[in-house]
């Protein structure tokens, strides 16, 4: 398959979610036609992705059909939430460090505020550790973001300038051979236009 490593990249970044679906099911063994906890999680999760579920399949009432439905509207909203947290997450970590606090208090610091998320709170650790072996690669970014634009312009939205000029960026960092690295990586571009300010004290991991 042509798409093999984009498939693989895909449940690469949604392996957490996936892994915690697996993980509730096996936690609550159940009988043939009696699964009615792991259906529930199963149909949470599909709506928590944007999925249209359907219930009670054939009227059998544990069986679930999950379609795409508006799963790509929200799929792309998504990343565009992903991405500008992305660039906000690294700004802010490159600003607490150049104003002389301490990065990896930030992020503690912040647990439970507003400005708290789960990109903070993981890969604000991993621009912090300079650790940009992928979860969610640059190329994959481009590509939806390209998406959110062009869909933008189909329902009424020609203008989402943090959006594009987020997209820009990856794409520079893509054009300078970093297409693989995880978009954490964005920091990668603050510190090229901010010489010599720098992120963490140790070398760059990049991917294998």
């Amino acid at each position: 398959m042509q798409n093999t490593s984009d498939i693989l990249e895909r449940i690469a970044q949604h392996a957490p979610d996936l892994t915690a679906l697996a993980d509730r099911v096996w936690d609550t063994p159940e009988t043939l036609y009696a699964e009615y906890a792991s259906c529930d999680a199963h149909v949470e999760t599909l709506r928590a992705k944007g999925f249209r579920v359907t219930e009670a399949l054939a009227g059998i009432p544990t069986a679930v059909m999950g379609e795409a439905g508006s799963g790509q509207i929200a799929k792309l909203a998504n990343q565009i939430m992903v991405a500008c947290n992305i660039a906000s997450v690294a700004q802010g970590l490159l600003f607490a460090k150049l104003g002389g606090a301490e990065p990896a208090q930030i992020p503690p610091a912040l647990a439970g505020g507003h400005a708290d998320s789960r990109v903070l709170q993981e890969h604000g650790l991993r621009m912090i550790a300079r650790d940009f072996r992928p979860g969610a690669p640059i190329r994959n970014f481009v590509k939806d973001l390209d998406t959110v634009l062009a869909t933008a312009g189909e329902i009424g939205l020609p203008q989402l300038p943090v959006v594009q000029q987020v997209r820009d960026i990856f794409k520079a960092l893509a054009d300078q051979g970093l297409e693989r690295f995880d978009h954490s990586a964005f920091l990668l571009h603050l510190e090229q236009l901010n010489a010599p300010a720098r992120l963490g004290d140790g070398p760059d991991t990049a991917p294998d």
